[in-house]
């Protein structure tokens, strides 16, 4: 049994029953988006409990090499790349008097040394100075001060950290969401290049950004519409993008769309995003490293979206930008960091297979620029929706309003998908968004339950 003070507050405790019961009626309570005591409890019975993605480690390939990272709103880990070649993480906190170590986002160095007095660690963490040894701390021992360590394990490139030290394993956190990260980070031998990450801050709470990425492509037509009108973008099959997505529904919280028609319903679409035309030859080296289930499920598929719990996004599709004729394939992979219950910091990496040809790398980065980069064509369409959400979710009044998830509450699950999950293929079904809540509701409720 958790001690007195880590139990929930009654009124919320209660509160979040009531919309644990909702969701089962398919309805979301609106200010479950955005509440003040939701976003402090949130850092406590989630952030602070789950594995949540910090980096990629083609970002720190050189030893010395580090990135400074955010583990939620208020915690900052330093990534690093150490005098052995090793990937470590350590909390940016001097474990003299707690001052931050470093302020830049990335650099090189084989020590950080502290502002505040002068201690100065080895990446592998190791105290190898203190100013004035001889007058201050003649005896003490530079191994009784090493630098906080945080928790790390690494899947196919991504690096994950967690301030929980009873974390299950990571593999075991992802679950059957590795089957899809797959398909994304193992088709060549050489893995994937990210790209160092675009940052910007909206005036919208976090969990609007996943609502929408977790499964939602009945917006593309609607909220993205200007885009097609003016020719923004090159949307082959814009309207049945639109009318078809897959969702797959994956314990855990996890979830994955597939965008557009299957193969049945547009036979004629270069499956799998446009990758025949640009890239023939990477069909071949995925069949080779792929199981034959993750090979099949990419290339009969068309776009795909997904988030891992809580907060990282992942965005492998094809779009045409004014970059070329012809829909370019691109990857990108996302953040959403809470700052507030109203702000988000949006973390944007694109990524591409280090042996791509360079011409699809020059046209994918563009693609991926002008559609998600900071100032993309269809980034303002989400942020404004999101924001407008947000808002509404810190009106007194939603505590009232019941968002009904009614899309796709006919359908049932095709049990002749080849991948893992629950498979929904039709309109637009958003169990994703009721599993996500689900999963939310149960971390925040986890130990006050009776």
């Amino acid at each position: 049994m958790m001690v007195m003070e880590d139990k929930l507050p009654q009124h919320i405790k209660e509160r979040l029953e009531k919309a644990k019961e909702k969701i089962k009626e398919r309805k979301i309570p609106l200010w479950l988006f955005a509440d003040r005591e939701l976003f402090e409890l949130e850092q406590k019975k989630i952030f602070s409990k789950v594995w949540l993605c910090l980096a990629h480690e083609s970002e720190i390939p050189n030893k010395g090499d580090y990135v400074l990272r955010y583990m939620g709103p208020y915690t900052s880990v330093i990534v690093v790349r150490d005098e052995d070649g090793k990937i470590r993480a350590f909390y940016n906190v001097c474990p003299h008097r707690g001052a931050k170590l470093i302020r830049e986002d990335r650099g090189n160095s084989l020590f950080f040394k502290c502002q505040y007095h002068g201690l100065t660690f080895k990446t592998t963490g190791e105290l190898v100075g203190i100013p004035a040894r001889h007058l201050i701390a003649p005896n003490f021992k530079n191994s009784d001060l090493p630098l906080f360590e945080v928790k790390i394990a690494i899947y196919d490139g991504l690096i994950f950290g967690t301030m929980n030290d009873k974390a299950k394993p990571l593999e075991d956190f992802l679950g059957d969401a590795k089957f899809y990260l797959d398909i994304l980070l193992k088709r060549t031998e050489k893995g994937l290049q990210f790209s160092y990450p675009q940052r910007w801050i909206i005036k919208a709470n976090w969990k609007t950004a996943v609502d929408n990425f977790i499964g939602d492509a009945w917006h593309f037509l609607t909220a993205h519409g200007f885009a097609y009108e003016v020719g923004g973008v090159v949307p082959p099959y814009s309207n049945l993008f639109s009318a078809y997505a897959a969702v797959v529904k994956l314990k855990g919280g996890h979830g994955v769309m597939f965008a557009g028609p299957n193969k049945f319903d547009s036979p004629n679409y270069p499956r799998p995003s446009y990758y025949p035309i640009w890239w023939p030859e990477l069909l071949e080296k995925a069949k080779k490293l792929l199981t034959e289930k993750e090979y099949k499920v990419w290339v009969d598929s068309n776009r795909m979206i997904g988030n891992i719990f809580p907060n990282f996004a992942f965005h492998n599709t094809a779009y045409g930008a004014g970059t070329a004729d012809i829909p370019v394939p691109y990857q990108s992979f996302r953040l959403w960091r809470p700052i507030d219950v109203d702000k988000t910091e949006i973390w944007t990496w694109w990524a591409v297979e280090k042996d791509a040809p360079e011409k699809l790398k020059e046209l994918s980065f563009k693609t991926y620029i002008r559609l998600f980069g900071a100032s993309g064509i269809v980034e303002p369409d989400d942020v404004v929706i999101w924001e407008g959400m947000t808002e509404n979710a810190l009106s007194p009044k939603s505590s009232d309003l019941d968002l009904y998830y009614f899309a796709g509450m006919h359908e049932t699950p095709d049990p002749t998908f080849d991948g893992p999950g629950e498979y929904y293929y039709g309109g637009n079904n958003e169990i994703n968004q009721l599993n996500f809540f689900e999963e939310y509701i149960n971390y925040l409720l986890e130990g006050d339950q009776e």
